[in-house]
């Protein structure tokens, strides 16, 4: 019977500290919006450039790291930079859609933007 009583005290407390969590990213996320610096829509084409998983996370900070991830030399389109994030956007293959923030250290800058230069 006591080994119930701790596992259900271990699931409250692993309840009350996701909820913890889930409130401190929002919160970052709310600024990185605010303070990010945008790009423009001709630069915001970049490229995984390093090798492995690059997950995506809910907010500009390390704790804030989801599952999902892309890999090495796909595609995505940034929005805004933030603290060593940018904020991207994945077009999947099969059609979905995944954005979220990403180290910046995993990114390049690829020339292909979506918008037109101007002179």
């Amino acid at each position: 019977m006591g080994d119930m009583k701790s596992l259900i005290l271990w699931f409250f407390c692993g309840v009350v500290l996701s909820g913890e969590i889930d409130s401190f990213c929002e919160k970052k996320d709310s600024v990185g919006q605010v303070e990010a610096e945008r790009i423009k829509s001709s630069e915001s084409g970049y490229t995984v450039s390093s090798k492995g998983r690059s997950y995506f996370y809910s907010a500009p900070d390390d704790k804030c790291k989801r599952s999902k991830f892309i890999v090495f030399k796909e595609q995505i389109d940034a929005y805004m930079e933030y603290n060593d994030f940018y904020y991207v956007i994945y077009f999947g293959k099969n059609g979905v859609t995944t954005e979220g923030w990403m180290k910046s250290d995993r990114i390049k800058e690829n020339g292909y933007g979506v918008g037109h230069k101007k002179s």
